[in-house]
């Protein structure tokens, strides 16, 4: 199947989910019409234990939507292939953390209508850090091992996410003049208050659920390449081929899943998909160069949190005292190395080409050589298949998600 051409992608970029969509549209037509619809999707978002009792409120048929049995694997997903890619992110998951937060997010944030709805909320720095969690959190459930075994956790949470994808269509494209009442920051909220610009594009549509899709598959293995962990041929096939049945069980389209035809050259196909997408729509706005500045600044908060309460206590006595020293002799440094490591890891893995768009620039030289040698020296843990670099950042980003995970109900 070759890459769709332009126009397709044109097209698609006006079709949502069809399946998703008809389920939602029947929600509507219900007494309550769209209010109700959108304190529908504010009790799903806030329904972590999917196999849990569902929050009050939550009719019969959404829970039955969002538990429903997932169809067998395609047959051109190769035997053991899921488990294979689920055990590689389980050994190269720190590094594939940074990856996210420093390459997939900045390539969602310049492509202007998916940052139309991600900076849908003033309070950017709340929304950012809320969606660095919500990737974290997906990628890392799906990517568990037994997670899409029948009955994992991992097929719940995908309808899940095709169902938030459902719902917020007609509420983004809502008038927000008719909802002046909705003052609330819940997510429902702040899509009825969004002014969107193009009423002939779909939100979350075809095109773009394909490009977020490729930003968790192919540019994680591209991050990976640059972080310096080495993967065979048959690993980085694995890895987007699984990520592929992910992205049909969320509804995305073959016509934009053609590297599945050749299982043996998937990647390759991944990546020329990836840059004919990127090519024909990344381009900076405000909203998503003011998204990539906040992430910026968030990132550099974890990085300054890992050193000083993960990494400088865990170190030996006599070097943790004197980096304590240091820091408390030049009070900026850490700040400063912080910072430039972070624009230099966003240039380095979401593509020079994409932090131009953002305008995420080079730091200075001498700002950065002191930041590279600093996380050379205190990112000392060694992890199998993973390089010694970035690893304590990594595990950092972990915990963030995990004991802030309360933070994730919006």
């Amino acid at each position: 199947m070759p890459l769709p051409t332009r126009e397709a992608l044109d097209a698609l970029r006006r079709a949502g989910d069809d399946e998703a969509d008809r389920f939602v549209e029947a929600l509507r037509a219900q007494p309550g019409g769209l209010a109700r619809l959108a304190d529908l999707l504010n009790l799903v978002v806030r329904w972590y234990d999917l196999r849990g009792a569902p929050p009050a409120g939550l009719p019969t048929e959404v829970v039955e939507f969002i538990r429903a049995p997932a169809p067998p694997p395609p047959d051109w997903l190769p035997a053991g292939a899921v488990e294979r890619a689920q055990a590689l992110f389980r050994d190269c998951r720190y590094a594939a953390l940074v990856v996210l937060a420093c390459a997939s997010l900045p390539a969602c944030y310049a492509q202007p209508h998916i940052a139309d709805v991600l900076s849908a909320s003033g309070r950017l720095v709340n929304g950012v850090r809320r969606r660095l969690q919500e990737t974290v959190f997906f990628t890392s459930t799906v990517m568990t091992p037994g997670a899409l075994d029948p009955g994992g956790a991992g097929h719940a949470w995908i309808r899940k996410v095709r169902l938030i994808h459902a719902m917020m269509r007609p509420l983004a494209l809502a008038d927000p003049g008719d909802h002046q009442q909705r003052t609330g920051d819940e997510l429902a909220d702040l899509l009825l208050r969004l002014q969107w610009r193009d009423p002939t594009l779909v939100p979350v549509n075809q095109t773009e659920l394909a490009f977020v899709l490729l930003t968790f598959s192919w540019l994680t293995l591209r991050g990976w390449k640059r972080l310096r962990v080495a993967l065979s041929a048959e690993e980085r096939n694995d890895f987007v081929l699984a990520w592929a049945w992910i992205g049909q069980l969320l509804g995305i389209r073959d016509v934009l899943l053609p590297y599945v035809e050749d299982p043996a050259r998937a990647a390759e196909g991944a990546e020329a998909l990836y840059e004919r997408i990127r090519g024909a729509y990344e381009m900076g706005t405000e909203g998503g160069r003011l998204l990539a500045a906040t992430l910026g600044v968030v990132f550099v908060e974890q990085q300054s949190a890992a050193l000083r309460d993960t990494i400088l206590p865990s170190l030996p006595q006599w070097l943790g005292d004197l980096l304590a020293a240091m820091l408390k002799a030049f009070p900026g440094a850490a700040d400063a190395a912080a910072i430039a490591m972070s624009r230099s890891l966003v240039r380095q893995l979401a593509g020079r080409e994409t932090a131009d768009q953002l305008r995420v620039g080079r730091a200075p030289f001498l700002v950065w050589l002191p930041s590279w040698l600093l996380n050379q020296l205190v990112h000392f843990r060694k992890l199998e298949r993973q390089p010694r670099v970035y690893a304590a950042l990594g595990s950092y980003l972990e915990e963030y998600i995990d004991v802030r995970r309360d933070a994730l109900r919006y």
